[in-house]
């Protein structure tokens, strides 16, 4: 009876030693809010420029819904709006989040959102500038490939003209969030002041009075602050 049960018992781990063998990095990142896909390339060399946020991999933190958060070598590739972890054996792995889930890097958090572009419902990754009171901030990094236009120039005598190489572009945009809305943050002041959710705000004069810039961060900062403000009082 001892030996019939030291073999169950032998038999249950080895069994259990298989197992823990057979998880590999995939399956364990598949425990959080997310999924992961290897990738064996992720510099297309025939397209100009780099889809990153930033090429390095920084130090990054991965926060689940459960409370639960793990650190990792991070970057974020916004052309497809996905982040990629470098494991210890050197292998890129790219996750999938969910909407319970955020990741912080380079002092920034991201999380998921749906915001309507162009007609169409979209889940996009948004980085959290300001998002403390009622009116928040946004920034959506993107990047798409662009042919870039030639000029009017001449043909060559020889007959053979050099095709264009395609190249990354930035098509970032802020967005403010008010009462279940995203309002996309235009370019020009003249557009910023007819956004409906200015509609009751001197956007004129504080524009001048403060020095407005819409493509930067801190002053777009400073505006949502004046805003929840103003909203509180």
């Amino acid at each position: 009876m001892k030996l019939k049960a030291l073999l169950v018992f032998v038999f249950l781990c080895n069994c259990l030693n298989g197992q823990l063998t057979d998880i590999n990095d995939s399956d364990w990142f598949r425990s959080g809010n997310f999924l992961v896909k290897e990738l064996t390339s992720t510099i297309n060399k025939d397209i100009k420029g780099s889809p990153y946020l930033k090429k390095s991999f920084e130090n990054g933190q991965i926060i689940f819904s459960n409370g639960n958060s793990y650190l990792a070598k991070m970057r974020l590739n916004i052309s497809n709006q996905k982040f990629e972890i470098l494991n210890t054996e050197n292998k890129v792995t790219e996750i999938n989040l969910d909407n319970n889930t955020k990741v912080q890097l380079n002092n920034k958090t991201y999380s998921l959102h749906s915001i309507r572009i162009s007609g169409v419902q979209t889940i996009v990754l948004l980085d959290e500038c300001n998002v403390d009171y009622r009116y928040k901030l946004y920034y959506y990094p993107k990047k798409n490939i662009e042919i870039p236009k030639k000029p009017n120039t001449p043909a060559p005598s020889s007959g053979f003209e050099k095709s264009e190489i395609p190249e990354w572009k930035n098509y970032s945009v802020f967005y403010l969030f008010f009462d279940d809305e995203y309002y996309e943050i235009p370019n020009s002041h003249k557009k910023m002041a007819n956004l409906e959710i200015l509609k009751d705000f001197d956007y004129k004069t504080y524009r001048k009075k403060n020095k407005l810039n819409l493509k930067d961060r801190e002053s777009l900062k400073e505006l949502v602050k004046y805003l929840n403000k103003k909203s509180i009082n």
